[in-house]
Order: C-alpha cells, then structure tokens, then sequence
C-alpha cells in the first residue's frame, strides 16, 4: 500500500466567530500551519477556517482519501463540502477523517474551532500541517 500526500498550505479562509472582540485583521487568509495566537491573540473562542481544493486525479475505486491533521489545538468539527466527517480535539497526535464519499470535482474543507489558550496546554489552531492522505494499492 503506498500514501501519496498533498499538504494544503493554504491560502485558506478564516473568519472569527464568537468570543471577546479582536482586531479587524482576524478575517482574511493565512497559510497554514497558523497558530491561535497569531491570528487573534491570546483570547478564547470560536473561529471557522475553510479551504478550497480541487478532488485528488487518477484514484481508484478502492483508494481511500483522508483529511489529516497533523496537531490541533482546540476542539471542533470538520465538513467536506458541507457535510460533517468528524470532530477535532485538542491533540498533538494526527488526525484522520475519511472523506473519499463526499469528494466532488471542486471541493471546500471547513473546521470551526473552539479555542481557549487559559485551559488548553497545546498551541492554538491548526499549528501543524493539514493534508490529503490517499492510500492506494497501485504506485504513484
């Protein structure tokens, strides 16, 4: 079996929710990996980030496709094209959701995270790489 990856650096789109105000610039875009703090300082709350990519080319019928997550910090869900895959916690461990079932031919990944640097011990945000994982029985 072999894992062909593809990091989504960005630009991604990112939007404060909730929580106490923050400056005009916590909406726009940014590369990622982006750590909490940076985006909008040392405050709690809720932020949506979304990425648009086009489906991965040549997969197969059994190629399995995976948006990872290498470390987050906060908790939140992930959607694919709308549709919720999974939810995040708060890890520095990678996570994984499969996504092959809801790809399309033009795509939008979007993880509204929650995030209060007063309680949680990791980094905030999406601080490590976010990426496409297909695993497939052929060579790429």
């Amino acid at each position: 079996m072999s894992i062909h990856r593809i990091n989504l650096k960005g630009p991604w789109d990112y939007e404060w929710l909730d929580g106490p105000a923050v400056p005009a610039s916590s909406d726009g875009r940014v590369t990622m990996p982006a750590e909490w703090n940076a985006l909008f300082g040392p405050v709690a709350g809720r932020a949506v980030f979304r990425r648009r990519f086009h489906s991965p080319t040549n997969l197969e019928p059994d190629d399995r496709v995976w948006l990872v997550f290498d470390r987050v910090g906060g908790r939140g869900t992930v959607a694919v094209n709308g549709e919720v895959v999974g939810k995040l916690t708060s890890s520095d461990q990678s996570q994984r959701f499969d996504m092959a079932a809801r790809l399309q031919p033009f795509n939008e990944a979007a993880v509204e995270l929650e995030f209060d640097p007063a309680t949680d011990a990791n980094p905030g945000g999406l601080y490590a790489p976010v990426a496409i994982e297909i695993e497939s029985s052929h060579e790429w």
